[in-house]
């Protein structure tokens, strides 16, 4: 099995979202059913006219050996975590 198939499957079983790039287009979303060829991506989009808010729910299926890319959103953090993380200047720690 594949590195990228390990992490998009890593991504299915603990519900995380995914950044796909494949070449010229990229999809976001979460894997909702993966199999040695597909994934399939559910994503939910949000537009604002005005004032009010539509959400669409829509899936996509992109063959793995179209992926150029994948990056799995593991954790959000604030900008008071960020402050925490020490600061690296010419390989010391501020």
């Amino acid at each position: 099995m594949s590195i990228l198939r390990q992490r998009l499957q890593q991504a299915l079983d603990e519900g995380k979202r995914v950044d796909l790039c494949t070449g010229n287009s990229g999809w976001v979303g979460l894997p909702i059913y993966l199999d040695d060829e597909h994934v399939e991506l559910l994503a939910v989009i949000t537009h604002k006219d005005g004032e009010s808010v539509e959400c669409n729910v829509t899936s996509c299926i992109v063959r793995i050996d179209k992926i150029h890319a994948l990056s799995i959103i593991t954790e959000a953090w604030d900008i008071k975590r960020l402050n925490e993380i020490p600061t690296i200047v010419e390989g010391e720690l501020l």
